[in-house]
């Protein structure tokens, strides 16, 4: 499906927009990415930024170490089925 997206979009020219929690679509699909948290604007800016964010709420988000989070550093899996609110 990403792909296919993908390629409708060059081949079209279309701008694309995917809401998705599926990170590798996020990583494949996206130059810009929006994060929304409790239905606000966490996040806006470019994908690049986002993986490099110190950010606690991003850096679960993409798996790594988020120290401000909870100390042990929970993947997004993780800190859901743990009940922690990302």
């Amino acid at each position: 499906l990403d792909r296919l997206i993908l390629s409708m979009r060059d081949l079209l020219g279309l701008t694309v927009i995917v809401v998705t929690h599926e990170l590798s679509s996020i990583l494949t699909i996206a130059d810009r990415i929006v994060m929304l948290r409790h239905g606000r604007i966490h996040f806006d800016g470019p994908k690049d930024e986002a993986l490099a964010s110190p950010d606690p709420v991003l850096k679960t988000f993409f798996g790594r170490e988020a120290s401000g989070l909870d100390g042990d550093g929970l993947s997004l899996l993780d800190a859901l089925s743990q009940g922690v609110s990302p």
